[in-house]
């Protein structure tokens, strides 16, 4: 959330300069997902969803301004385990998908 930070929460926060208002940096939000898998002798796998609800505003009784962020993400796992020679435990790779796409509204 950085560059959104840097780049529009700021310019909103310079509008906003005099008025004694300001808009807070957006650094969290509500997450929940969704996983489903299957652990083998040898392999395990699994699929799975993560949904970030980010969200930050500023308003007062005449007028409101909120930016919301919602983050996807979709991922699946596929792990081959190495018959280990020491103890340290198996080896494995993963990879992933992450969506982006925003939108912009005006009441």
């Amino acid at each position: 959330m950085e560059d959104v930070n840097d780049l529009l929460v700021a310019e909103i926060n310079d509008m906003l300069e005099g008025s004694g208002m300001s808009m807070d940096e957006v650094e969290n939000g509500l997450g929940f997902g969704v996983e489903a898998g299957a652990d083998l002798p040898m392999f395990a796998f699994g699929i799975g969803y993560e949904r970030l609800m980010a969200s930050t505003d500023v308003g007062n009784s005449e007028a409101t301004i909120e930016l919301k962020f919602p983050g996807n993400a979709f991922y699946g796992l596929v792990e081959y385990r190495l018959r280990p020679r020491v103890r340290w435990g198996p080896a494995g790779r993963a990879g992933g998908w992450c969506p982006r796409r925003g939108s912009s509204r005006s009441p």
